[in-house]
């Protein structure tokens, strides 16, 4: 058998994963060539000729994926899909569908559990994306067991006197850590004002670093009494040259760029460092004259400080989890919608590209407008999901189902925090400005401006793909009804360069 398309085995070997690949099929030519052709990416491979020798082989070996044909010998390729994942849930299932396979066949496969299916007779390109697809399903999966277990190790090395209370464990949110770290700080120390600032990145002078985020609790009830600004450049220097940093009277007034009110009598600083790189600082200091600070309090503040760098550190860690996790979904739903949505549906690409526009048109915030295309791009996931449920793939919802899928993609973006916005997009891109829409019934700008894009994006992308006109025309009469007549209204200016 000869696979279509290029052969990329030259370029591909080398960065390939190192899993093994096991192809079921009846046909020997068929499975022979499409062992050696994953070898040849770099990938391990195994043969079966049946189900049954299948399930041995999962049963016995480390399998990554099986690539199964739907007829097989004696036990079918869903059988043997879905006891091949009994005995390893976690193995990668991709069905080989033969040109005469109706399309309800692949419907039960994935139903089944297969995570891809590809056509007979094979394209290169089509395989190694689904075999990519997987491998990058399986190291996300390994990213967040293994982030669980460091996680859980963090709760485990905390201290009984020093426990920070922050709920069930260790937050990914960065404000709420250092304010659970700075109470923790007066506590631990004894004094009226804690002050964290952690820097998001040092390099080169570090009179150069900006303080992104900061936390202050003050404890002292003296509405007058001005806690003065830290000269955090001046503290950094001072902890990059290793040096212990306790203060009494007087000299601790270099530490401020504006000194408080009242004077301070005593302070005490000490660097947050992750892999020996100086990140940050956290420094306590009391206005009573009476507190005297002493080694001891650094030495507390010391053990504090290595435990906010490894909640900072794996905070970190878990959004970069979470960001690479949320582009992994969008590539592999870039890949599902249209076995699972109607023929004559816009793609989501599409729409994104329409949305991506408007955010330059408002002039949104990069970070604002990566929300909006990431909504655009996800927009439909309710109906992949539904479908997959209901294995009605070309039925076109009605407006009670279409705001119950939005619901429905509103809870799956929202299991990744860093699309917590573009969830919210989501749920409302079903609203109207009228207030006729839902599922929650809001009224003009009660709509997030996203959803309003995205409402409008989907409209125009319908629009042009029916090839009505130059699709404003429609746009129009749905302005101050349906959609946000200010954006229509843009749409209809730059409209000469939307595509």
């Amino acid at each position: 058998m000869t696979l279509g398309g290029e052969h990329l085995g030259a370029s591909r070997a080398a960065t390939a994963p190192q899993r093994t690949v096991l192809v079921v099929d009846g046909d020997r030519a068929v499975r022979d060539a499409l062992a050696d052709f994953v070898r040849c990416e770099g990938y391990a491979a195994k043969t079966a000729a049946s189900g049954e020798r299948a399930l041995a082989i999962v049963k016995d070996e480390e399998i990554a994926f099986v690539v199964v044909d739907l007829k097989l010998p004696g036990l079918s390729g869903i059988e043997t899909l879905v006891r091949a994942k009994v005995l390893n849930p976690d193995i990668v299932a991709i069905v080989m569908i033969g040109l005469g396979s109706s399309v309800d066949a692949a419907v039960d496969a994935l139903k089944a559990g297969a995570f891809a299916y590809i056509m007979k007779p094979f394209n290169a390109e089509e395989l190694l994306s689904a075999l990519k697809r997987g491998g990058d399903f399986l190291d996300a999966r390994a990213q967040i067991a293994n982030l669980q277990t460091d996680l859980a190790e963090a709760r485990a090395v905390e201290s009984s006197d020093a426990e920070l209370e922050m709920g069930e464990g260790p937050s990914v949110d960065r404000a709420q850590l250092l304010g659970g770290l700075a109470e923790t700080g007066l506590r631990l120390v004894g004094g009226e004002v804690a002050i964290i600032h952690v820097a998001e990145a040092i390099e080169g002078s570090l009179a150069e670093v900006e303080c992104v985020e900061a936390s202050r609790l003050v404890s002292f009830d003296a509405v007058s009494n001005d806690a003065g600004d830290l000269a955090i450049n001046s503290l950094l220097r001072y902890h990059d040259e290793d040096r212990s940093l306790v203060a009494l009277g007087s000299a601790t007034r270099q530490f401020f760029e504006r000194p408080p009110t009242v004077a301070v009598s005593a302070l005490v600083s000490v660097p947050i460092r992750i892999h020996m790189r100086l990140i940050g600082t956290i420094t306590v200091y009391s206005f009573d004259p009476s507190v005297l600070f002493s080694e001891r309090e650094r030495e507390r503040l010391a053990s504090l400080a290595a435990r906010a760098a490894r909640y900072v550190d794996f905070s970190g860690r878990y959004l970069a989890l979470d960001r690479a996790t949320s582009h992994a979904l969008l590539r592999v739903l870039a890949g599902a919608e249209n076995l699972f949505l109607p023929s004559d549906a816009v793609s989501s690409d599409r729409v994104a590209r329409i949305a991506q526009q408007f955010g330059g048109w408002l002039d949104l915030a990069d970070e604002d407008l990566e929300q909006v295309v990431c909504a655009a791009r996800l927009h439909r996931i309710g109906e992949y999901v539904t479908a997959r449920q209901t294995a009605e793939p070309n039925k076109t919802p009605d407006p009670s189902r279409l705001y119950a899928c939005a619901e429905e993609g509103e809870r799956v973006t929202r299991a990744f925090p860093s699309l917590a916005r573009a969830a919210d997009f989501i749920r409302s891109q079903g609203e109207r400005w009228d207030g006729a829409g839902g599922p929650d019934g809001l009224l003009r700008d009660a709509i997030p401006l996203g959803a309003r894009i995205l409402a409008v994006s989907k409209a125009y992308a319908d629009e042009k793909q029916r090839k009505v006109g130059d699709g404003i025309d429609a746009m129009k009469q749905a302005a101050g009804h349906a959609l946000d007549p200010m954006l229509v209204a843009l749409l209809e200016i730059e409209t000469r360069s939307v595509e």
